[in-house]
């Protein structure tokens, strides 16, 4: 398959940086301080703190006493990360037009830093000048590093990746063979940060053999294979981690332009898990969310059925109703297919005083934060002990301890810590939590803690 031609006239008109607007991170914390009075209140980060911290643009804390809410919740998730970056992906590679999706009314879609970053490295794909080098910006965005690997590959010139530093210790080396196997090439160079892909003058049809620990290159082939008619095949068992994701890629191929973007079930975990955790509330609808879904963590809401939690569609949306309580004298799941969904299962286990064990767990280590690390420190200040841990399982006993008064939660970067753990602190009697750098949620729901103190009762 020939190189993908490259046509600057053509791609100017279809990535068209006026379209899309960014919000600043001033504008972003306005909107989530107003209104907090005394109860949500950022405070400026010590300069020592920030400058031992991996990412400089998130400097506040967040101090979090706990809420009451009223008994029906309405809440605006954003729309699925998922779903758009495929879309974005698919439509540069076929060299549409974004107007569609980012054009009519629904440019919050972009808000989160994840999308942002993408959109922009694509955008940066579409200015190449004939064969020349590319040098793109991935951020902090896993999705958007592996989708470009993929691309890169059909680029006529060589394409600088450049990331965060743990970004770039994601990628994990013995992930890219395939690209010598498509008669590309790659160079790393780690002082920079960069990933240097180096594109055949022809990729090949052929069947790799990688053992993927990401299905995202898998999806990008697909989405690839799709555009230039390329035969890329590859050995994926559908009982592999994040098979489901892979099937959400071919849903959007065989749709096409007809597969709309959709708000996030991924985002909705988080109010599940208040549902679940505070009894103060019984009901919380979801507007424009989509129940027949092929999301992936669409199954938070069979999940939650052990929890007492119904999901049914109504006149508003997705409406999720407290019909009972958890009965269940033990938690067990397998989240291998929903491992975004591991926090909020497990610490909605942990709140209802259900012991719990979750398997299919060993890809969490390699998220924004080593995330089964980062539940274990930052929930035993709560005097949550009795975690056993293997390669692949987490289990808790019920065992808990005297707690402290005052616990302070780290992130380490990772937005799915930040808004579980700001779920659970607003739950928390008589403790004052504070999350450290709670700005790490702009990477995908960054109206996240203003949904939360706007939704709360009015004191």
């Amino acid at each position: 398959m020939p190189l993908r031609e490259c046509c600057t006239k053509c791609h100017s008109r279809t990535f068209d940086s006026n379209v899309l607007r960014l919000c600043t991170k001033d504008e972003m914390q306005g909107a989530e301080g107003e209104g907090a009075g005394s109860v949500l209140t950022y405070v400026t980060e010590p300069e020592s703190r920030k400058q031992r911290r991996r990412s400089p643009s998130c400097n506040s804390l967040l101090q979090l006493p706990p809420l009451t809410f009223p008994r029906q919740l309405k809440v605006e998730l954003p729309y699925s990360k998922s779903v758009a970056a495929r879309q974005i992906l698919r439509h540069y590679l076929k060299h549409q037009s974004l107007s569609d999706l980012i054009g009519s009314g629904v440019i919050g879609a972009f808000f989160c830093d994840d999308l942002k970053v993408f959109y922009h490295a694509v955008e940066q794909l579409a200015q190449r000048q004939g064969s020349s080098s590319c040098k793109v910006d991935c951020g902090e965005s896993g999705t958007a590093i592996r989708f470009l690997i993929i691309a890169s590959l059909f680029e006529p010139g060589d394409t600088q990746l450049v990331g965060s530093p743990r970004l770039i210790e994601r990628i994990k080396r013995n992930d890219l063979q395939f690209i010598t196997q498509l008669g590309g090439d790659y160079q790393w160079l780690s002082e920079e940060s960069t990933l240097i892909i180096v594109p055949p003058k022809e990729v090949p049809d052929t069947t790799l053999t990688n053992r993927w620990s990401s299905s995202q290159y898998l999806s990008a082939i697909e989405l690839c294979n799709e555009a230039y008619g390329t035969k890329i095949a590859y050995y994926f068992s559908p009982d592999s981690p994040s098979y489901s994701y892979l099937q959400l890629t071919q849903s959007v191929i065989s749709k096409g332009d007809d597969f709309p973007l959709e708000r996030d079930w991924s985002a909705a975990s988080f109010w599940y898990q208040l549902l679940a955790t505070n009894p103060q509330v019984e009901q919380i609808v979801f507007p424009r969310l989509n129940l027949d879904s092929v999301q992936p963590d669409r199954a938070v809401a069979d999940l939650y059925r052990s929890f007492g939690i119904e999901t049914k569609e109504s006149n508003e949306g997705v409406q999720i109703t407290r019909v009972g309580e958890c009965t269940a004298q033990r938690i067990e799941m397998d989240l291998s297919q929903n491992l975004d969904l591991f926090l909020p299962i497990a610490l909605t286990a942990v709140a209802l005083d259900c012991p719990f064990e979750i398997t299919g767990i060993h890809l969490l280590r390699n998220k924004e934060s080593d995330r089964i690390a980062s539940l274990i420190e930052n929930i035993q200040p709560y005097g949550v002990t009795g975690i056993k841990l293997t390669e692949d399982r987490i289990a808790w006993s019920g065992t808990r301890t005297p707690v402290a008064k005052e616990v302070s939660i780290h992130p380490h970067n990772d937005h799915r810590v930040a808004m579980a753990f700001g779920i659970w602190g607003s739950s928390q009697s008589e403790i004052q939590t504070t999350i450290l750098t709670p700005d790490v949620v702009h990477k995908s729901y960054p109206s996240f803690f203003d949904d939360l103190l706007r939704n709360r009762n009015d004191l």
